[in-house]
């Protein structure tokens, strides 16, 4: 009895999905707008601050226009870039690029992670 109190205590029992993003965090980016063409670049660093290996997670980089609106509208490519980062062991920090087309109104970029959406694991 006392073994499986402390299995449970531990975290050994849980259930947690591989592609629960909840221990993962966006520890810094950077961004830069290409001069030559209407694109921005978005560098990323996620961090799995977890306990279990997240298989599949998608990095959101938003562009932020000059009055706090989202330029990215539903999933549209234009203002909103999204790309994979896949198998993060716990403790381990991935680098992630994404890009997405300028709308010459960009006044800051918002990067953040979500699941990857049931249709797209594994891809």
């Amino acid at each position: 009895m006392a073994v499986l109190v402390v299995l449970l205590a531990g975290g050994c029992g849980s259930s947690r999905s591989t592609y629960d993003v909840t221990g993962l965090e966006v520890t810094r980016y950077r961004y830069l707008v290409d001069p030559r063409n209407p694109t921005v670049h978005v560098m990323a660093e996620v961090r799995n601050n977890g306990h279990t290996t997240i298989r599949e997670a998608m990095v959101v980089a938003t562009g932020i226009g000059r009055n706090g609106e989202r330029l990215g509208r539903n999933g549209e490519q234009r203002g909103e870039g999204r790309s994979k980062a896949k198998d993060i062991r716990p403790g381990e920090t991935k680098q992630v690029t994404a890009s997405f087309t300028n709308r010459a109104r960009l006044a800051a970029i918002e990067v953040k992670v979500e699941p990857v959406p049931d249709a797209q694991r594994g891809r």
